[in-house]
């Protein structure tokens, strides 16, 4: 019965609740305790050598910058990838984590650059280089520039854990209340609904009433007796011999 609530309330917790555990501790590994995360931290530097690789052609002060500003859009990258390309936010979420990690690095790379303190596994230190009278002469402003990736860091952090719990505050705070219209159209092969990867072929039209909004319905979430209840955003986790007993009933 509890499981059933959960199921109900936040129906992709078995995806979201491990990227939600390896956001955090990645957050806490990079951006709270600080320094490099164990093996991460080398994939980071794999990126960040690629960065001053791909841009060995252009001027200097583009090379020395690229290597921190590929370490992190890698990770952005794929977030993206994984959002808008495979709906995949738990994935999503694990590689903003890592962003978060990689701006946090960057942001240490950044701040020593009056002092170059830090080791470096050769060559000149690219940030020394970037905001000397060679580069931006910018070197006073080494500090604040640290912060504001630090910042970028933390809002990757942030943007991570709410696409984590996004399906759970959807539905605090926009509860979908009942379809205003919806007709559907199911057919019988065989003695038995078919079509899809669900084993149902369905075409649904109707609204729902979101909030005080209408928006359409996209998507086949739940059934119950003869109605068919949408949702318009995601992918859901249906009860799907409910809606195959909708379909019968509807045929």
């Amino acid at each position: 019965m509890r499981g059933e609530r959960i199921r109900k309330l936040w129906p992709t917790w078995r995806r979201d609740v491990p990227a939600l555990i390896a956001t955090l501790l990645l957050v806490w590994l990079g951006l709270v305790r600080g320094g490099k995360v164990p093996l991460l931290g080398l994939v980071d530097l794999g990126f960040h050598e690629l960065g001053h690789l791909l841009t060995y052609v252009f001027p200097d002060l583009v090379t020395a910058v690229a290597g921190s500003v590929t370490q992190v859009a890698v990770p952005v990258g794929l977030a993206v990838y994984f959002v808008v390309v495979r709906n995949e936010r738990a994935s999503a979420a694990v590689c903003l984590a890592w962003a978060a990690t990689a701006a946090a690095d960057a942001a240490v790379y950044i701040a020593d650059a009056p002092y170059e303190r830090l080791e470096l596994i050769g060559g000149e230190h690219d940030w020394a280089f970037a905001l000397s009278a060679e580069g931006f002469d910018a070197m006073e402003n080494a500090a604040g520039l640290a912060q504001a990736v630090r910042g970028l860091g933390w809002l990757f952090a942030t943007a991570a854990v709410g696409l984590c719990l996004w399906p759970l505050g959807r539905r605090w705070v926009a509860p979908i209340e009942a379809p205003m219209s919806v007709k559907a159209q199911f057919r019988v092969v065989r003695g038995g609904l078919v079509g899809g990867r669900t084993g149902i072929s369905h075409s649904v039209e109707g609204k729902l009433l979101l909030g005080r909004r209408s928006l359409p319905a996209a998507r086949c979430a739940a059934a119950s007796d003869r109605q068919i209840v949408l949702e318009t955003t995601g992918w859901c986790q249906p009860i799907w011999s409910q809606v195959v007993a909708a379909g019968r009933a509807a045929i």
